[in-house]
């Protein structure tokens, strides 16, 4: 009941502090303590954990006609599991989205699609993704994304994806001012379930590149994201 108490003040203080706030992401993992994982899951069994908590959020939000979503995102099979068991019991009667990664784990562009991105009923359902290529030096290195941003999208529409959430900057660097074909790609990519990654980088470069140099800079993009994603040994003597 303590804890109970604890979350409703916080999320009462936070929507009266900030009250044009449209509502709030919750991340169950990525924290120095576990509260689903804990040493007694026997009598503390994490998916009734993950309702609890969930179940606190999604009312607090409701009575405030605000919108809740739930991040799925785990280091582990196990993580997604009970995330989702426990999402699934507190969809019953509170509605509200779940967001789970493109990718499994993390936003690596060498991982196959994620398994656990699936659709409860009575809840949305939203995809995690990242165009600045956090796994593809984050800003730092050239990394137009674009075959896979496709295969990204492909895949959550299959899933039935409500809402694609797309990171656009990270350790300083945004995607504005690196890779904007990115970005392009995946708002092309969703709004014409037929379009190609081919379709889009040639569309992408009639826009953006001068006629002079079109296919010279083409060749660049695609050539930057092989520079970065195969290995590459500096032997120096």
């Amino acid at each position: 009941k303590a804890f109970e108490k604890l979350l409703r003040y916080k999320l009462a203080k936070a929507f009266e502090a900030v009250p044009e706030l449209d509502g709030i992401v919750l991340t169950l993992t990525e924290a120095d303590f576990s509260a689903i994982h804990n040493s007694t899951p026997e009598i503390y069994p994490p998916e009734q954990v993950v309702e609890k908590i969930v179940r606190i959020f999604a009312e607090e939000h409701a009575v405030r006609k605000k919108h809740f979503i739930l991040r799925s995102f785990g280091s582990i099979a196990k993580d997604y599991e009970d995330i989702l068991a426990g999402a699934a019991i507190a969809a019953k009667e509170f509605s509200f989205e779940v967001e789970t990664k493109i990718t499994p784990y993390d936003f690596d562009p060498f991982l196959p699609d994620n398994p656990f991105m699936k659709r409860i009923p009575n809840l949305t359902l939203g995809a995690e993704c990242d165009s600045i290529g956090e796994f593809l030096g984050a800003g730092c290195l050239p990394a137009e994304n674009v075959e896979n941003i496709v295969r990204y999208v492909r895949w959550g529409q299959k899933c039935g994806v409500d809402r694609f959430t797309i990171r656009l900057d990270r350790i300083g660097n945004n995607i504005f001012d690196t890779y904007p074909i990115n970005l392009f790609a995946y708002e092309q990519a969703i709004r014409n379930p037929e379009i190609t990654a081919e379709e889009i980088r040639r569309i992408y470069a009639e826009q953006h590149y001068p006629a002079d140099c079109r296919k010279e800079l083409d060749h660049l993009g695609r050539t930057g994201y092989e520079f970065v994603s195969e290995p590459i040994i500096l032997i120096i003597s």
